[in-house]
């Protein structure tokens, strides 16, 4: 037998070879066809510290080519700028508007806005502002046609910006009965302001997401008097809402963040009413009717009141709050299709050595036809 593998080690070494390749395109192979799921839960932290000191209630927009952070800490009203998460520049420590926190903004005709929000002496806000650069900011109106308030969302949407919900703290919102609104208003320019509906078919809300996908515009979760929602809506024009669910797979919550991204509406963390009340679980949906758990438990500490954006192919998370305080960490999530095309590299490889004339016939001599080798 030892003179039998001296004579066929080299034949002997090849065929282990070719095993242990085998055992590895197989393992590919499972990668390639795991549940999509499995990428959602590979986060990267670029920093831990932004040069942005730490805050929640503060927003994010992908604007030149750039993640912008907005206002938010200790009521605030600076402006940073990175084109990578990890090193930002301060546009302005001093823009134009009164500081403030719960505002929103968006990216919108070459140009930032800022909308709303709640300021240092406690006063919802209506006013409009604009930016071509972050640094110099122009008013737009001191006085939409919407109540001040806060806690609303924004999307561009039909070449609009819009403003949805929200709280205004008149303690009658439209003639709710309590500060909590429903209505929806969009506008081409953000001087003039046109509602489209006072009663949305929603609870009137705060603290909910919007987003556009699939050519509609979407609202999701939040708190509506009182009481955590994790139900979905949504609109192809803004007036007339249709439910997509009533009870979405993820725990109703109130201050998480959602963004579109690889044809996927995602929603991540925020805060539910039951321990443990910071969460840090990712879900997403192709349709808003059935929702796909990405994570329990990204790396990203459980949190509240954070931004998140979709720039460079990625997910961003940034800032926010829990029980430890705020946060100035930035963290990203890559795409997912990036696996599947290393995954088919290692594929081909394969598939390219096994099937190369040079590699060495088995001999007949460690064939085993039923007595052993022989």
């Amino acid at each position: 037998m030892v003179d039998l593998i001296k004579k066929h080690w080299k034949t002997i070494l090849v065929f282990g070879i070719e095993l242990i390749l085998i055992a590895i395109f197989i393992t590919q192979i499972q990668n390639l066809i795991t549940p999509v799921s499995a990428y959602g839960d590979i986060w990267i932290e670029a920093t831990s510290t932004a040069q942005w000191s730490t805050r929640s209630n503060h927003t994010l927009v992908d604007f030149n080519n750039k993640i912008w952070v907005i206002g938010g800490p200790a009521v605030e009203r600076d402006v940073w700028y990175s084109t990578n998460g990890v090193s930002w520049t301060q546009a302005t420590d001093t823009a134009q508007w009164t500081a403030r926190i719960q505002h929103t903004s968006v990216s919108f005709n070459n140009k930032i806005w800022v909308i709303g929000g709640w300021d240092s002496t406690y006063n919802n806000k209506n006013d409009v502002w604009y930016s071509t650069n972050g640094v110099s900011w122009i008013q737009a109106t001191d006085t939409a046609q919407w109540s001040g308030r806060s806690d609303h969302t924004s999307v561009v949407f039909d070449n609009k910006i819009w403003v949805i919900g929200g709280w205004d703290g008149s303690g009658n919102c439209n003639g709710s009965g309590n500060s909590y609104c429903r209505d929806v208003w969009y506008s081409n320019n953000g001087i003039s302001w046109t509602q489209a509906t006072n009663t949305a078919q929603w609870i009137a809300r705060v603290y909910h997401t919007s987003v556009v996908f699939d050519n509609k515009i979407w609202v999701i979760g939040g708190n509506a008097s009182g009481s955590y929602k994790n139900d979905v809506w949504y609109s192809t024009n803004g007036i007339s809402w249709i439910q997509a669910t009533d009870t979405a797979q993820w725990s109703a919550r109130e201050d998480h963040t959602s963004v579109v991204f690889d044809n996927k509406i995602w929603v991540i963390g925020g805060v539910q009413e039951a321990s443990p009340y910071y969460t840090n679980d990712v879900w997403y949906s192709t349709n808003g009717v059935s929702w796909t758990q990405a994570t329990p438990a990204a790396q990203w500490s459980a949190r509240y009141e954070h931004t998140s954006v979709t720039y460079d192919n990625k997910i961003w998370v940034i800032g926010g709050e829990n029980a430890g305080g705020k946060k100035n960490d930035v963290w990203y999530l890559g795409n997912p299709v990036l696996k599947e095309i290393e995954v088919s590299a290692t594929v081909q490889a394969w598939l390219s050595f096994s099937v190369s004339p040079t590699t060495t016939p088995l001999s007949p001599d460690l064939v085993d036809t039923g007595g052993g080798l022989h």
